[in-house]
């Protein structure tokens, strides 16, 4: 593959076989996906799409101007591609790190104490405030979330805690725990996202809606997202 790939659905499926064959490297496939800073609606293959799915009223309200075609599954970004992808692997593994940390002696340090404004209630700094409602402040800790007029000082005292936090843990714990399959893992992301963009352009999904109907389809997000492509089994 060369530095500079213009990406186009044909180059999407040759990818797809490239995977399979082990010509195309999956690292390599992601880097040119995540170049191409298009938007998929200027694709040309979305506009020969708009010509082939484009119906003459919206399916929604049956309105016959200001038509576009609204996609209801969005391929998802490589990123998140891999993290589900890396999550289900841990899961086939029956890795519990959250266990792990507990059960797993650490070296401790004692954290200085402190102080922060925190919400009368229950302390936590989850809290906004409001120009106009009362009270003032609205904290969005605990069921139901509750508002209150001024934050408290919370003096935390000096304590002995973990020298690595669950999330650098959990990191490090995951990345050892999955070394033996990045390989594996790194084909499946790639051939998940590739195969994602293909079905977006194959117009999976896809519906006639006026711009009114497909404003209220993006502002009550009824879109959804492609299901990412099931795991093989382990080699």
């Amino acid at each position: 593959m060369g530095a500079t790939v213009t990406l186009t659905v044909a180059w999407l499926k040759e990818a797809v076989r490239g995977l399979d064959a082990g010509t195309h490297a999956p690292g390599e496939v992601i880097a040119a996906i995540e170049a191409d800073g298009r938007k998929l609606w200027t694709w040309p293959e979305f506009k020969e799409l708009r010509g082939r799915k484009l119906a003459d009223h919206c399916g929604e309200c049956g309105a016959r101007t200001d038509l576009v075609l609204q996609h209801l599954v969005q391929p998802d970004r490589p990123g998140k591609v891999r993290v589900e992808a890396e999550r289900g692997y841990l899961r086939k593994l029956r890795v519990d790190l959250g266990r792990e940390y507990h059960e797993t002696p650490q070296p401790m340090l004692v954290a200085p104490a402190f102080e922060y404004f925190g919400c009368p209630g229950c302390g936590d700094r989850s809290y906004y405030g409001r120009r106009t409602k009362k009270p003032r402040f609205r904290c969005v800790n605990g069921q139901p979330p509750h508002a209150f007029e001024e934050p408290v000082l919370v003096q935390v005292p000096e304590r002995e805690v973990h020298a690595e936090t669950f999330k650098e843990f959990a990191m490090r714990r995951s990345a050892e725990h999955l070394a033996p399959y990045r390989d594996e893992i790194g084909r499946h992301v790639a051939r998940s996202v590739v195969q994602q963009l293909i079905a977006y352009f194959a117009g999976h999904g896809v519906v006639t809606a006026c711009k009114r109907c497909a404003f209220r389809y993006d502002a009550q997000r009824l879109e959804g997202h492609a299901p990412i492509e099931p795991m093989q089994p382990f080699a």
